[in-house]
């Protein structure tokens, strides 16, 4: 039935595209993904962007949330709001929940590294726009971009005095609370000050009337920023943000699953009982989102993060820009990790990280010739401390370690006009890594083996690993027309290696540190507007050859990273229409195919599909304006849908989170006046079942399973002060 309603959607959307009345013209889009201001339809790059009205109007409250509207992007987060967070483009991605690694996609906060896992989940407001970039991104905005980037750009001080209220109140009792005030403060300043206030109760019931239901949330985050113009070629932006998360966090399903001897693969036997004897249905917790769990859980994290940029428009037409950034992440995180009341397992995260950044460009443009050349340095240090009880054994796994990282790269990016319809463009990153990493692991009070004792007096040099790593692209773009581009390119992406970490199982102490991966990315594209730009369709094709990619699997109680020479192609299409002046139309179109060579999950080898890798999905949405008692009323729709995905890369029967679909809707009014406006909406109002966790626990038959949103009612005010 899913599958049905999404084809009709998709042929309605479709239908539309031949208008028969009058139209409005598309906006220009205006992007950042090669570090200036330039149209979208200019840009070689697969991008989706999103300005403040869209994200509201998809109502996108969490960094996690943008997803949705990106063709060939997921996101998978370990146990929902503030805990670890891994996105996933073109299949690239890394599932593992270890604090010291760094994910093949990116995130950035106006154009700061948010480099730790636990920083990636955090809550959105007062933003100017999202861009997702898919593809190898690493000429210019460098490290671990192989899967590509997702960057956040946040409104700026202006000249103009203005202020605004925004306040929901949704199901769940939840409560959002969004304020700015922006004003000139002197000839050559103005500050913007930005909070938000976000609490709700939890949607996963747990049936122990001891503890609240999981996904119980609050946050309470703000930001400053102040920009100083003393003159006309010289900016200076200074940004402090600081934010705090308290969450229950997404309590697990405790599913039952078997193990095939012949094949070492986990598949699932909902009537069956864990090692245990215990089933969900002997406590009345059989439902998605329903768990009796005997432990609390728990999630608290704080950001700190503060960065100045400086825009120097010097003479010979050249810009300087330098950025210096800093965060501190921390983040305490208790989890039942069982989601029974048998005190199977209990597991704590506490992790605690620094990070310095500092960039600096410059960039020239002449008639027909662009360049920008750059430094950039990062350090980062970073320390934590797993453990997990298991049958109320403290300490029965334990894994502390810390993580130094020394990092710095140089770049340069040139544009050459050949003629006004064709141009090549070519850049080149050398980067070069160096980390110290020391760990100690052990299981059952005992180290499993070398490995275990990861430490320099026991395996020497090993604790330290240098990467010397080379990005480079190469592209033509053609221009046949006004609004159309034609481009194809080839870029090599590199991803420095690591070490794994958390309750890591490897054989010997090499097996810690895992290699550097390399990737040949071709795609070919293009963006084009029609029906007098009315309608614009852009399409990419790629193809992907990965050597090394870097794979983790989780394997009974541990996990580790291992490399694995993958392959993946497959294409985006993205179209935006106004056949009519009242009706503003989307859709987004990804399909993909993944092949991870010689995966052995200890039993059997074989290849497989990536984990988060659909081989078809759609995205779409439509907005309906009429005028109504002196002002406007706006019907937003727009929807979701995935094929079947594995969660993990051995894909493992049990990690099949079959089809994704969510719908949801939104009603505005805003008068003419534009003081104020009021909205209802209905998120997930079909009230759909996506499974979107399933992690095996091998040895003890059982699968944790992690379910969506159900159907979610609610409303806003907003009120603009002027």
């Amino acid at each position: 039935m899913k599958t049905t309603l999404v084809r009709l959607c998709i042929t309605c959307l479709i239908a539309s595209l031949f208008p028969v009345h009058a139209a409005t013209v598309l906006e220009e889009v205006v992007v950042t993904a090669q570090k200036r201001e330039q149209s979208l339809q200019d840009v070689a790059i697969s991008i989706t962007a999103l300005d403040s009205g869209q994200i509201r109007d998809f109502r996108f409250v969490a960094s996690t949330d943008v997803v949705a509207q990106a063709p060939n992007v997921y996101n998978f987060s370990t146990q929902g709001r503030g805990a670890n967070s891994a996105t996933y483009i073109r299949g690239i991605g890394l599932s593992d929940f270890g604090d010291a690694h760094e994910t093949p996609v990116a995130g950035y906060i106006d154009e700061f590294y948010m480099l730790p896992p636990a920083g990636l989940d955090f809550a959105l407001y007062d933003l100017e726009r999202v861009e997702v970039l898919r593809g190898p991104q690493g000429t210019l905005f460098g490290r671990n971009t192989t899967g590509g980037l997702i960057h956040f750009i946040t409104k700026k001080p202006s000249r103009e005095a203005e202020a605004y209220i925004d306040a929901t109140y949704a199901s769940y009792d939840e409560v959002r609370l969004e304020g700015m005030v922006n004003a000139p403060a002197g000839e050559n300043l103005a500050v913007r000050a930005s909070m938000l206030f976000h609490d709700s109760d939890g949607y996963v019931k747990n049936l122990n009337p001891e503890f609240k239901d999981g996904t119980d949330y609050g946050t309470r985050t703000g930001r400053v920023q102040l920009l100083y113009t003393p003159t006309e070629d010289l900016s200076i932006l200074a940004k402090v943000q600081y934010g705090d998360i308290n969450v229950i966090p997404l309590y697990t399903d405790h599913e039952i699953a078997y193990i095939d001897p012949a094949t070492g693969l986990q598949h699932l036997d909902l009537d069956g009982v864990d090692t245990f004897g215990f089933n969900e249905r002997q406590v009345g917790a059989e439902k998605p989102r329903t768990v009796y769990t005997d432990n609390p859980q728990e999630v608290e994290s704080e950001v700190f993060n503060w960065l100045v940029r400086v825009d120097w428009d010097m003479p010979n037409n050249i810009t300087l820009t330098s950025l210096t950034g800093y965060a501190w992440v921390t983040r305490d995180n208790l989890e039942d990790c069982d989601g029974a009341p048998h005190n199977m397992c209990t597991a704590g995260f506490p992790v605690d990280q620094h990070i310095w950044t500092q960039e600096a460009r410059l960039f020239q443009e002449n008639e027909n010739f662009r360049w920008t050349a750059g430094f950039y340095y990062l350090n980062q240090d970073a320390e934590a401390h797993p453990t997990a009880a298991f049958f109320g054994l403290p300490a029965f796994l334990d894994a502390p370690w810390q993580l130094n990282l020394d990092s710095w790269s140089i770049f340069g990016h040139i544009e050459y006009d050949v003629s006004p319809q064709v141009a090549v463009l070519a850049g080149v990153r050398y980067t070069n890594d160096d980390k110290r990493y020391e760990a100690v692991n052990t299981f059952a009070y005992a180290f499993r083996n070398a490995a275990g004792n990861f430490v320099e007096e026991n395996v020497g040099d090993l604790v330290n690993r240098t990467d010397e790593l080379v990005s480079a692209n190469l592209e033509l773009h053609y221009k046949p027309r006004d609004n159309w581009l034609i481009y194809g390119k080839v870029v090599r992406g590199t991803k420095a290696g690591g070490f794994n970490n958390g309750f890591y199982n490897v054989p010997t102490p090499e097996d810690v540190q895992f290699g550097d991966e390399t990737l040949w990315a071709y795609e070919g594209g293009f963006k084009i507007d029609f029906f007098d730009r009315r309608a614009r369709m852009n399409t990419a094709v790629f193809y992907y050859d990965y050597n090394d990619f870097q794979a983790f699997n989780w394997t009974g109680l541990a996990g580790s990273v291992t490399n694995a020479d993958a392959e993946n192609y497959g294409a985006e299409i993205e179209i935006q229409a106004n056949p009519s002046e009242p009706l503003e139309l989307t859709l987004g179109v990804a399909l993909l195919e993944t092949n991870l060579k010689d995966i052995n999950n200890g039993t059997i080898t074989r290849n497989v599909d990536m984990g988060f890798a659909p081989n078809v999905a759609f995205n779409g949405s439509a907005s309906f304006t009429q005028p109504f008692v002196d002002g406007s009323l706006t019907l937003h729709w727009d929807f979701m849908w995935s094929d079947n995905q594995f969660r993990d890369n051995f894909n493992n029967p049990s990690s099949d989170m079959g089809e994704h679909f969510v719908t949801n809707a939104r009603l505005t009014y805003a008068p003419d006046n534009g003081r104020w406006e009021a909205s209802f909406f209905a998120q997930n109002f079909t009230d759909e079942t996506n499974l979107i966790k399933a992690d095996g626990f091998l040895g003890f038959k059982f699968r944790q399973g992690v379910y969506n949103p159900p159907r979610w009612f609610g409303g806003t005010i907003r009120v603009n002060f002027l």
